[in-house]
């Protein structure tokens, strides 16, 4: 994986963060040595190229150039917050406030949901395994995607937002790459 990719991924979180966190950490674990900081605690795990891991209840600025934000369901944005350009925002669709926020900040996104109109949805679900789907074109850095579909597990999961989530950072990492080939 080129260093064109995203090297830092961060969960903003709410009572959903929990599921989220674990879907995400146990997708990237097999291809990056993910540092995992949040709760009060820090952790290491996996094998590969350095992948930090932030999980934070809000955030005031984030001047990375190269990060993941993933946003959860309810959490909560401030008018006053900085967030550099090259940040990639994930978003659950279903937020509508979310959205008219990242919108109102000019942020590149990745909306996922079950809409035709969402950037990242599911194709099929069978038994613990689902297909995403990235249905458009997507630049990251200096790579640009093409629509494609990612198997993932999803074990016994009732929302979708946490999977969806998980293969966005799959994609903006580069690691979708490593998991096409298993």
């Amino acid at each position: 994986m080129e260093s064109s990719w995203v090297n830092t991924v961060i969960l903003v979180g709410d009572d959903w963060r929990q599921s989220i966190r674990g879907h995400i950490l146990s997708e990237l674990k097999p291809y990056f040595h993910v540092v995992a900081v949040g709760g009060g605690k820090i952790a290491e795990a996996g094998q590969g190229k350095r992948l930090l891991f932030v999980d934070t209840e809000g955030f005031q600025n984030i001047q990375l150039e190269r990060a993941a934000v993933v946003l959860g369901p309810k959490a909560r944005l401030l008018k006053s917050v900085h967030i550099a350009p090259n940040c990639y925002m994930v978003a659950d669709s279903s937020n509508l406030k979310q959205l008219e926020w990242l919108s109102q900040k000019n942020l590149k996104t990745i909306s996922c949901g079950l809409s035709q109109k969402d950037t990242l949805t599911f194709s099929s679900k069978k038994d613990d395994r689902c297909a995403v789907s990235l249905q458009r074109s997507l630049k990251v850095c200096r790579s640009t995607l093409e629509p494609l579909e990612l198997m993932l597990s999803c074990g016994d999961e009732k929302e979708t937002y946490p999977i969806l989530a998980a293969a966005a950072c799959l994609l903006l990492t580069g690691a979708h790459e490593k998991s096409i080939e298993h």
